[in-house]
């Protein structure tokens, strides 16, 4: 399972599979048309040419419009490139897990508003989501 926030598919991360063919992260080894190709060969000018890690290599939340308006885009954390693909037949679309992530993130800020003084603080640098607020101390 991936714990990436924004995914990474490709940018950050990388699959090896048994036969050694490269993909872009564990959930697309399935599938042979993401391969990279393999590590025995020069994966490296495939990687650079194939149109799969172009698209990855943009496939951020902010550059999918739907995700880009929405008014949960700085606590959500969907955005699974394989999930995507393999339900919606593109990279580049919306989560499916999204609808669960609005309905869990309006359960949470209902739940959290009940403690008090706290707030959802977002650190752009690596992307987490944490708690600030009397009940949780000042640097959790």
């Amino acid at each position: 399972m991936c714990t990436s926030s924004t995914c990474g598919a490709g940018i950050s991360q990388f699959a090896l599979s048994s036969d050694g063919n490269v993909y872009p992260c564990a959930d697309f080894c399935e599938d042979k048309k993401f391969s990279y190709g393999s590590v025995k060969e020069d994966f490296w000018d495939n990687m650079l040419n194939n149109q799969t890690w172009k698209e990855l290599r943009y496939n951020y939340k902010n550059n999918i419009l739907e995700c880009k308006l929405c008014e949960f885009n700085k606590e959500c954390s969907a955005c699974c490139s394989a999930r995507s693909y393999y339900n919606n037949s593109k990279i580049k679309s919306i989560d499916p897990v999204c609808e669960f992530n609005k309905l869990m993130i309006v359960f949470l800020r209902e739940e959290l508003s009940k403690k008090g003084d706290i707030y959802f603080w977002w650190n752009s640098l690596n992307t987490t989501l944490s708690l600030r607020g009397d009940k949780f101390g000042k640097y959790n």
